[in-house]
This record gives C-alpha cells, sequence and structure tokens, in this order.
C-alpha cells in the first residue's frame, strides 16, 4: 500500500511492504480512492492486537527495496509466538522510503517517520498495539532506525508546541498525533548501522582491520554524493544524520530502552558502531552489541544458499525482540558470535 508523504518538502508518496502471519486477516481495501494513497477501511478480527516491526532496507540511502530484508522478516514470524494467539503475535511493515538522488537527506527520515506516524494513527484498522512497536534495519536502513525516531520526537513535539516532550505523556485522545509512542517503542534492532558522518569517508575505512573487506569505494563516493547533497546544505552532525551526537535528552527520550546492535568485524563502521552503543549506554540504555566474526559489511544479503552465521545472528536478534515484546522465541537454540 501507499501513503502520502507529509513530512517532506518533497511530494510524494511512501510504499509499505506488510509481511504477516497466514492467520493475519488483511484489510479490506476501498474500491475508489485517489491514486497513491490507499486507506483500510475495515477492522480485523482477531483474538488480540498485534505488535508491529517497522524495518527499513540498506542500499546507501540510493539503491534497495523493502523486499530486500524478506529473510529476516520471515525469520521473525518463524521464531516468535504470541501464547494468547498461538501465533507469531507479531506484523512486519517494510517501508519503501524515497532514495536519493531524486530525494536527498533528510528525505528518507522523513519518509520513515510518515510511516510510523500513518500506521499508529490507524492502529484499530491494522489490529495493532501501539504500545508494541519496534523499529529494524539494515545498513543505511540501520541508521534509519535510529534517526526516524528522533525525528518522530521533535515532530509530536512541534505538534504539541513544546521543545522537549516525553512522548509517553502525549494525551490518547489526540486526533492529530499517533496514539502511544517511546518510551512504549519498545526496542531497535540495527545491523551494521551507519551512525557517525562525522568523520570523513577515508577516516571510516581507515578502522577497518580488513580493507580487501570493504566495499567498492566507487559505491559509497555514489552514495555520498547521492544522499548529502547538496554537500554545502548538509551538517555532517546533524542528528538526522548523525545519531551519535544527538543530545543526552533526544536519546535518552525519542529512542526506546531495549537496543541491540548487530556489527560485523571486518566493516568501516564497527568502530561508530561500538562508540555508539557506548553513547547509548551512558545515557541509561540497556544495549546488547553481537559482533559477527570474520565478516563484512552486509555480509548476510547473499541470496544463494543457507548461511548458518546468519541464522544464529537473526536467532539471537529475535530472543531479543521478543524479550522486549514479551513475546515467546521458539527457534533454535544456537551458540556462535561474541556479545561485547
Amino acid at each position: 500500500m501507499t501513503i502520502p508523504a507529509t513530512l517532506s518538502d518533497i511530494p510524494g508518496h511512501v510504499k509499505l511492504v506488510f509481511y504477516t502471519p497466514a492467520e493475519y486477516p488483511i484489510p479490506h481495501l476501498p474500491t475508489a480512492h485517489k491514486k497513491g494513497s490507499v486507506v483500510p477501511t475495515s477492522t480485523p478480527t482477531t483474538p488480540a492486537p498485534y505488535a508491529i516491526l517497522f524495518n527499513f532496507h540498506g542500499g546507501g540511502f540510493t539503491i534497495g527495496r523493502p523486499t530486500d530484508d524478506c529473510r529476516w522478516a520471515t525469520h521473525v514470524l518463524r521464531t516468535l509466538r504470541d501464547p494468547a494467539q498461538a501465533g507469531p503475535g507479531i506484523i512486519i511493515c517494510s517501508v519503501e522510503y524515497r532514495c536519493a538522488p531524486e530525494c536527498p537527506f533528510p528525505t528518507a527520515v522523513y519518509d520513515g517517520a510518515d510511516a510510523i506516524l500513518y500506521v499508529l494513527q490507524h492502529a484499530a484498522e491494522f489490529n495493532i498495539d501501539p504500545t508494541k512497536v519496534c523499529t529494524s534495519g539494515f545498513s543505511a536502513g540501520g541508521n534509519l532506525s535510529f534517526t526516524v525516531l528522533l525525528k518522530l520526537w521533535d515532530e509530536l513535539a512541534r505538534r504539541k508546541g513544546i521543545e522537549a516532550p516525553v512522548v509517553g505523556d502525549l494525551p490518547s485522545t489526540s486526533e492529530t498525533l499517533a496514539p502511544h509512542l517511546s518510551p512504549l517503542i519498545r526496542s531497535t534492532i540495527a545491523f551494521y548501522p551507519s551512525t557517525d558522518f562525522t568523520n570523513a569517508r577515508e577516516v571510516r575505512r581507515a578502522t577497518n582491520k580488513k580493507p580487501s573487506a570493504e566495499l567498492p569505494r566507487f559505491f559509497t563516493r555514489l552514495f555520498d554524493s547521492s544522499y548529502l547533497f547538496p554537500p554545502t546544505n548538509v551538517s555532517m552532525d546533524h542528528p538526522y544524520l548523525s545519531p551519535i551526537v544527538a543530545s543526552n535528552e533526544a536519546l535518552s527520550k525519542a529512542l526506546p530502552q531495549h537496543v541491540v546492535m548487530c556489527i560485523c568485524e571486518w566493516d568501516e563502521l564497527r568502530d561508530e558502531g561500538e562508540r555508539f552503543a557506548r553513547r547509548l549506554k551512558e545515557v541509561g540504555k540497556e544495549v546488547g552489541v553481537r559482533l559477527v566474526e570474520g565478516v563484512g559489511h552486509a555480509w548476510d544479503k547473499n541470496p544463494f544458499g543457507g548461511n548458518p552465521v546468519r541464522d544464529e545472528v537473526y536467532d539471537y536478534a529475535c530472543r531479543e525482540l521478543g524479550r522486549a515484546l514479551g513475546l515467546e522465541y521458539i527457534g533454535k537454540e544456537r551458540e556462535g558470535g561474541m556479545l561485547l
């Protein structure tokens, strides 16, 4: 389905792709609707509302599709169970935010916030529990799993007319605000996220212990020149780009208490990921960091064959996600990886 983009200055629409359990009753859509703006009009009837995970794909903010992380979404559905429903108890909304160069920074951040606001404002139609919301993402999408929440916090502050809200205190009866947000956003699961653009790309590359495993310079230059455009107008220390520099108050109030970061041993984003994890711990967050040894950036995206390491890391992330949401983990217990 598609929703209108309301926060960005660039007009357009945002596509949402849903992964759901087989028993989830899809809301009926109207036969006549404005192109690109589909609104569910009937409420599913299920024993209990579902938790929802908003996922953001990778691709340097420039390429990628919401179906890129189908393995992750499927893993979540297969390994988590709500005892009250005897089913997964969760649905996944993968956001097709608009990409650069046509839509440079901060469009992707704004589109992600639009997606969360829209779905939560229609929580009854989707039969979701607005107090059980999580985010996840890979690489650039890992960045968005944090920065979208910072934008969401700022947007709700603007709508309420105060500078520093505790978002959980927002009135649930407001017609203009989503009914519940952080601290009732339960968890963020970030896979090899970019978190600090204040360091030049070459400085970030120099932190990689195995340069041969790095992404080709052509790609990173393409990503940066496309998303960070025009370069004279983009501040690398903007929290929507570099969440590591966000204020303590913003990190404390906008992000969930429970955070999981899965980072790669041979990745230029490892150092900043570890630094951001420490920063979050300093503001009182519960942060789990899984270092995946012997792999480079986006190591889990090979479409061919099985990958037991990927399965183990996804299992770890799902166990943590289930713990944050009060869902039962029913996947395999595997050994591996390094916790930091």
